[in-house]
């Protein structure tokens, strides 16, 4: 079950508690035949972390269903970690950075190319 950006697995369907989370900030989604799974199966990695996480699908359609909700999420965990390091190292946050004197008169021009940046 996908909670935000933490995979949660259960031993059984109707379990109350899930067996594990996996946290998909920190995951790589890889694909790979398997003897017993044939196409429908992938693996998730954590680097830093020796354990793989084997998943497999019961059909194709599922496969393609939980590939392209893992990558989406994946990739938009991304994608707005680079837009909050746009953030941090933007203009207007260096100007804060600087002393009371100069921050006024940079703050107006720093929001603007802010808002400009990130609304591309």
């Amino acid at each position: 079950m996908l909670d935000g950006f933490l995979l949660k697995y259960f031993l059984e369907p109707e379990s109350a508690e899930p067996r594990g989370v996996i946290d998909l900030t920190k995951a790589e989604l890889f694909t790979a035949q398997h003897s017993r799974f044939g196409a429908r199966y992938f693996e998730l990695h954590i680097p830093g972390e020796q354990k793989k996480y084997p998943l497999a699908a019961v059909s194709d359609d599922e496969y393609r269903q939980w590939l392209e909700t893992l990558v989406y999420t994946i990739d938009l965990f991304a994608s707005l970690k680079a837009a909050e390091h746009t953030v941090r190292t933007s203009p207007l946050a260096k100007a804060r950075a600087l002393s009371p004197s100069l921050r006024g008169e940079m703050e107006a021009d720093a929001e603007a190319d802010e808002f400009i940046r990130l609304a591309e």
